[in-house]
């Protein structure tokens, strides 16, 4: 018995254990059930599946659960942190017996795997737990999706705008504030330093952080804020409202601000809440607060003067405030970015996509990476105006009527069914019916976008722009010369943005002024050798 049982907990020990269950992946998600527990405890969980439907077709079914969904930074650490799985809901309860120990009490049921997940996702797990009694229904896309399954993960992705419509709200995790970039002070010891930046001393700066920006909502207090900062000695409260600012702008260059994916699960959020730590702001005050204080920026930035001694500049923390570029800070960039991409109702609906897909990719979001080179295509198809949404296109019940048809038809004349099924093959082809697809290398999502969009705008300024991701190392690929890498844009790509303009602007500029038009009205030839 004690074999058995020594056996099963060092297959957890080993790392991934967990065997996803099936599910209908066109129709259905997995949710997550976070059991819950002590801080430090093992995190228990338990995914169940979930329908999925267009919330602007028919209201949700009475087997739905209702979730929030959690926008995240995956980041780059390696997974080492372990999310234990229960096979089924009914194991937690026999497991919450007498006996409370964890690890012991789930190998007695030997229903219990794990998957192994990074620091930032682990956190956000914990800390959500911590805030209820009861468990917590979350839909995680590392934990919800068999990241293995390539033709699960391309559907999945492909219902993303029903995953984020559907979530009661979405939680912004940034993080716990102890790693988000800042520089130590260089006159503060180790241990010092540790103490500020762990327990209680960071939940206290994340309050103070969150704190600030919701008194800056009023355009009075960041005018005073303003004025202290300029006054300088003569205010005796402008040192706190200069390390206010600072934390302010750290916060504003984390992590999560420049992810690509995050774009779309906030876009398609019916309300959003930022969880910093233990803090919490809703997305809307914090967006606001953000606005606000950029159009402050060049006041704020002249309160960390550089240094003029060498030596000084180069062991000062604040060295880099000074020459920051506005278009560095993640959160600037997202919040003006996202005002853009909607018309919304009031209750947070969308009514009208604004942007096409060429102009999100190659223009609007250069800012944002993606951990998967080719999510800098697929993250943003549900959100621009020209895609159509599985589900939300204006055609879909006349092309499914077709589709049932040319079925029928095929049976009693064979080339009348034929003729229709390739016109609606067509039809979905000539509507802008882009897809992402996982089993595609780097290479052909890159040129399948090009053509897309030199067939879309009949223009050539495409290849003008440079707009595409490069491979993760230590992958190298071959691209053709006609794709432009994204380390010749103006920035140089979203890893050296903080450094400043490297080149100048493309010579075609963006779509939103208008297509390049040297050749006038004449149509683009063009030839892909695929």
């Amino acid at each position: 018995m004690l074999h058995a049982s020594n056996t099963i907990r060092n297959t957890i020990e080993k790392g991934n254990t967990y065997c996803y269950k099936n599910i209908d992946y066109d129709n259905e998600i997995r949710v997550l059930k976070v059991y819950p527990g002590l801080p430090g405890s093992a995190i228990i969980c338990c995914l169940l599946p979930c329908p999925l439907v267009d919330q602007t077709l028919q209201p949700a079914l009475p087997s739905s659960i209702p979730y929030a969904a959690l926008s995240y930074c995956w980041g780059s650490d390696e997974a080492v942190n372990k999310i234990y799985f229960l096979e089924t809901d009914k194991v937690y309860t026999e497991w919450k017996g007498p006996n409370k120990n964890a690890l012991d009490g789930m190998v007695r049921t030997k229903m219990v795997s794990c998957l192994l997940v990074g620091s930032s996702l682990k956190d956000a797990l914990e800390t959500l737990r911590s805030r209820s009694k009861e468990a917590v229904f979350l839909w995680a896309d590392a934990l919800c999706i068999n990241q293995k399954n390539l033709v699960e993960r391309t559907a999945q992705v492909s219902r993303m705008h029903d995953v984020y419509t559907q979530a009661e709200t979405v939680y912004i995790w940034l993080g716990t504030g102890k790693d988000e970039g800042k520089a130590e002070d260089p006159g503060k010891g180790k241990d010092e330093a540790k103490r500020d930046n762990t327990g209680k001393d960071q939940d206290e700066k994340n309050r103070k952080t969150l704190a600030f920006l919701t008194k800056i909502l009023d355009l009075h207090e960041l005018e005073m804020v303003v004025k202290r900062l300029e006054e300088r000695e003569a205010n005796a409260n402008w040192l706190e409202d200069k390390q206010d600012c600072k934390r302010t702008i750290e916060l504003m260059g984390a992590q999560w601000f420049s992810r690509r994916w995050v774009i779309q699960e906030l876009a398609l959020a019916r309300s959003a809440s930022v969880l910093f730590g233990n803090c919490e702001m809703p997305w809307r005050d914090f967006a606001d607060a953000i606005a606000l204080f950029m159009t402050k920026f060049d006041q704020i930035k002249a309160a960390f003067p550089a240094p003029k001694n060498y030596a000084a500049l180069r062991t000062s923390e604040d060295r880099y405030i000074n020459s920051l570029d506005a278009k560095a800070l993640g959160a600037n960039v997202l919040v003006t970015a996202t005002s853009n991409l909607f018309r919304k109702s009031s209750s947070g609906r969308i009514i009208q996509r604004l942007l096409s897909l060429e102009l999100l990719v190659s223009s609007m979001l250069l800012a944002f990476e993606a951990t998967d080179p080719r999510d800098t295509v697929f993250a943003v198809l549900q959100i621009a105006k020209d895609i159509s949404p599985r589900n939300f296109s204006p055609h879909r019940h006349s092309i499914i009527f077709r589709r049932s048809a040319a079925e029928t038809l095929s049976y009693t004349v064979p080339i009348l069914g034929i003729i229709l099924w390739t016109l609606y093959d067509n039809s979905l082809t000539l509507t802008g019916d882009y897809k992402a697809n996982y089993r595609k290398c780097l290479k052909d999502v890159c040129a399948d976008f090009i053509e897309y969009c030199i067939e879309n705008s009949n223009s050539l300024d495409i290849i003008c722009r440079h707009w595409a991701p490069l491979p993760k190392p230590p992958a190298k690929v071959d691209m053709p010369s006609w794709i432009l890498p994204i380390s010749g844009n103006a920035f140089g790509g979203p890893a050296q943005a903080k450094k400043g303009r490297v080149h100048g602007d493309s010579f075609v500029g963006s779509e939103k002024g208008g297509f390049y038009t040297a050749s006038g009205s004449r149509t683009p030839v063009f030839k892909f050798g695929k």
